[in-house]
């Protein structure tokens, strides 16, 4: 587990039968009184029949291939991350001191997505959106572009990374992922873009190369890797075969 996210502490006091669980602290971010840990399935909160969250503990709600899920801390009693999410879209790839639009925009409760005006554009640019949620920011040098968007008591988007180069080709046509595996063996595929993947504990098989340049790192176990001769491999990867 990563140092960012211990100790992690959960309890099914609230729930009595043993059977599921609520988290009910992360760091130092404890879910005491006004204060909850939420999570949303594809930027939507699964309400209950009466249309209060959580309509299942997280450990028992069916996960499917793809789900994406977010965790967040609220805090009711200030209203910090009781709003909207926001989410930040930007290009893959720019040239340098190139003018680019990205766009914010802001899922509700039911994961419904409208454009975010208003929202604060910040990290290596700033700048303020406009009604229909769009910025217009410039990347001074070449290297990595980070951005990210907060807006009053939304939860702010999670920071964009965009590849600044002269040369286009250099950079990956699409943006990476970053993949967990499990303690387990897993068959992790890697995208187009730059991926980072930590495949953890188990016998792996790991397949990146078709975009890139990718890192990886296997953890225990017997693990296999097909990359490129430009992706980075961990030493704890025992069996590698370039492509």
């Amino acid at each position: 587990m990563r140092s960012e996210l211990r100790p992690f502490y959960v309890s099914d006091a609230y729930y009595g039968s043993g059977r599921t669980l609520i988290v009910c602290r992360i760091n130092a971010f404890g879910a005491f009184g006004a204060q909850a840990w939420l999570y949303k399935v594809d930027h939507r909160v699964i309400l209950d029949e009466e249309g209060q969250p959580p309509k299942a503990a997280p450990n028992q709600y069916p996960l499917e291939r793809g789900d994406e899920v977010l965790w967040y801390f609220a805090d009711f009693g200030s209203g910090r991350n009781t709003g909207d999410e926001l989410a930040l879209r930007t290009p893959a790839r720019v040239r340098p001191n190139r003018p680019f639009a990205v766009r914010a925009v802001a899922y509700d409760w039911e994961g419904n997505a409208t454009p975010a005006k208003d929202v604060a554009i910040s990290g290596d640019a700033t700048a303020i959106t406009d009604a229909n949620g769009w910025a217009t920011v410039k990347a001074p040098r070449e290297g990595r572009f980070r951005l990210r968007a907060r807006r009053g008591n939304d939860i702010p988007a999670a920071p964009t990374r965009t590849c600044v180069d002269a040369n286009l080709d250099r950079c990956p046509a699409v943006r990476g992922e970053q993949i967990f595996g499990t303690g387990r063996g897993d068959a992790i595929p890697g995208t187009p873009g730059a991926d980072t993947v930590i495949a953890r504990g188990g016998d792996d098989r790991v397949y990146v190369g078709r975009g890139g340049p990718d890192a990886v790192s296997c953890g225990g176990g017997i693990d296999f890797v097909r990359a490129s001769g430009n992706d980075r491999v961990a030493r704890d990867c025992e069996r590698v075969m370039r492509v």
